[in-house]
């Protein structure tokens, strides 16, 4: 680790724990609330200092009956959610109910009976006395409805709860609903400091998932799995910064955000299920009658990679999948590996073909393969051998191969990273470090939309991951895709677009800083999937010597 990064650690290191106040609807919670509790206990940047809990009683039957008819309106929109529940529950559903106490330990436990008012929740003077005199530097609301009043400045640092998509709640049966409905290709989730009206949002930490565009259970669960992560950054970042918070955004006071963060009414809901069921069935006939491959495409020339060369395309039999190719140079000689699949396979393996004097491929040969899915081939050369390092997250771990005959024999050097679902792992050196950039998931959550970084002396390592971790939180730009280039003068980072589908379009990332104190980059164009009319997705982009290489999903008829 360098010098900043050591004095980055020791600085966080030395700064005290925070004090961190919950503020939850009973101490039987959604899981993902329990992954957040959880997480604060067995961490080391706050200790849980208080636990408030909604004690209001049941209501009545009366009370009940007059609040569903105030809901006839959003009667269609439950039906349509107890439909989604039931044709797409998830065995790692984030709401399943779990037991907070044995979490909770000795943290006091004060009950209160929020005033219940037609938008929001407000505590009286005495129970928001009584929370400030715990100190609390945070008070986390992973419950309750939108909370308004002096409650809000309770804390140090106010109240901090998570938002769905257009703004609504987490607890809010309408989270993330309208971004499935409409087929979005992303939706938001954000940790923010609660505000009074008017005021701006203040942003901690964001992500973007892709869309779910079947079910908005499902779409939700996913981004209450990765609120529950970024509540835990967002203090990491507290803790580090000292108190140092996020300027406001602009709070959208119009019309029509204001109607999107309402309940959808019985329209949308039965706008939504055509929409979702006229999707079902065009996947359907499109399957009946077609399947989707992953092909390769090349390109033999000069151009520059901030163009779309004029591919060539490199089909394979019906049978298989080609795709993540990487192109290298060997003793003058161009070969592409690449990953493997045969249709209905448990796991791929790589493989490798070789430029021939006549510009034609060799047919594929099986360099590696193993007991689980091996992918992603990272081919580079270090202290005067080639090596590989393929994907392997399927065993949760980072494995480096040294090469012992080129191109077809490769023995198992070290593992770099264990117990981690570590995707698409790609090294870089610059300013004599290595660095990688790798995509890891939170539980519940896909390993597309977070990018973390390690850096170390050398490629055998040892790997320690620099701070701000992970540095970008967003599917259209996190996971790699493919090796780090030089454009005028500025380091080019390829990253997959995985908005709207798995692997959809390619974007190039500029290097703006890359340090042991943390990453940045911008956006500096990409690749779409149009170059080509069949073209589905690009994911994967190469370059060696006088070679461009990428993949791309094409639609071919299951007859003729």
């Amino acid at each position: 680790m360098t010098q900043a990064g050591a004095a980055a650690v020791t600085a966080r290191q030395s700064a005290p724990r925070l004090r961190v106040g919950l503020l939850l609807d009973a101490l039987v919670a959604p899981a993902w609330v329990h992954q957040v509790v959880s997480d604060i206990a067995s961490g080391d940047d706050a200790r849980l200092a208080l636990a408030v809990v909604d004690a209001s009683p049941p209501e009545p039957p009366a009370g009940a009956l007059a609040r569903a008819w105030r809901q006839r309106s959003t009667l269609a929109y439950r039906l349509f959610g107890r439909l989604d529940d039931a044709l797409y529950a998830r065995s790692d559903d984030a709401f399943s109910p779990r037991s907070l106490g044995h979490l909770l330990g000795e943290v006091p436990v004060l009950p209160v009976v929020p005033e219940r008012h037609a938008d929001c929740d407000r505590l009286d003077e005495a129970d928001v006395g009584r929370i400030a005199r715990h100190g609390l530097d945070v008070l986390l609301c992973p419950g309750f409805r939108r909370l308004r009043g002096r409650v809000l400045g309770a804390a140090r640092h106010g109240v901090w709860s998570l938002r769905f998509g257009d703004e609504t709640g987490a607890g809010s049966h309408a989270a993330a609903f309208r971004e499935v409905a409409e087929g979005a290709p992303v939706t938001r989730v954000a940790v923010t400091r609660l505000h009074e009206p008017g005021e701006g949002d203040i942003v901690l930490r964001r992500s973007w998932i892709a869309t779910d565009p079947r079910s908005a259970r499902c779409n939700r669960s996913e981004l209450a799995w990765k609120g529950a992560a970024l509540f835990g950054r967002a203090l990491r970042d507290l803790r580090t910064s000292g108190a140092t918070l996020p300027e406001p955004e602009p709070h959208d006071r119009s019309p029509e955000a204001v109607r999107r963060g309402g309940s959808p009414t019985t329209g949308e809901a039965l706008g939504a299920a055509l929409r979702i069921g006229g999707r079902a069935v065009r996947d359907r006939l499109l399957r009946a009658a077609f399947f989707e491959q992953w092909c390769l495409a090349t390109s033999l020339g000069e151009a520059a990679p901030d163009t779309v060369p004029r591919f060539t395309e490199l089909l394979p039999p019906k049978d298989r999948h080609w795709a993540d190719p990487f192109a290298f140079e060997h003793e003058g000689r161009l070969h592409l590996f690449f990953e493997e699949c045969l249709v209905g396979a448990p796991r791929a393996h790589v493989s490798v073909m070789e430029l021939g004097a006549d510009e034609r491929w060799t047919p594929p040969r099986t360099v590696l393969e193993g007991p689980y899915h091996l992918s992603y081939p990272f081919v580079f050369t270090w202290n005067g051998a080639v090596w590989m390092l393929p994907e392997t997250s399927e065993n949760r771990t980072v494995e480096l191969y040294r090469c012992e005959r080129f191109p077809d024999r490769w023995a198992l050097e070290r593992v770099l990273l264990h117990g981690v679902r570590a995707c698409d792992a790609t090294l870089h050196e610059q300013d004599g470090r290595w660095w990688m950039f790798t995509a890891m998931a939170v539980p519940g959550a896909r390993t597309f939309d977070d990018l973390h970084v390690f850096e170390a002396p050398a490629p055998l390592g040892p790997w320690t991951p620099i701070a701000g971790n992970p540095v970008c939180s967003d599917v259209r730009c996190a996971r790699p895709a493919g090796r780090l280039f030089l454009r005028d003068g500025h380091w080019i980072r390829p990253a997959q677009d995985g908005s709207g589908r798995y692997g959809r379009a390619i974007r190039f990332q500029r290097v703006e800083r890359l340090d042991s104190g943390g990453y940045a980059e911008s956006d500096a164009g990409g690749i779409e999937p149009d170059w080509a009319p069949d073209v589905l997705a690009t994911h994967t982009f190469s370059t060696a010597g006088r070679l461009t290489v990428v993949d791309f999903i094409k639609r071919r008829r299951r007859l003729g």
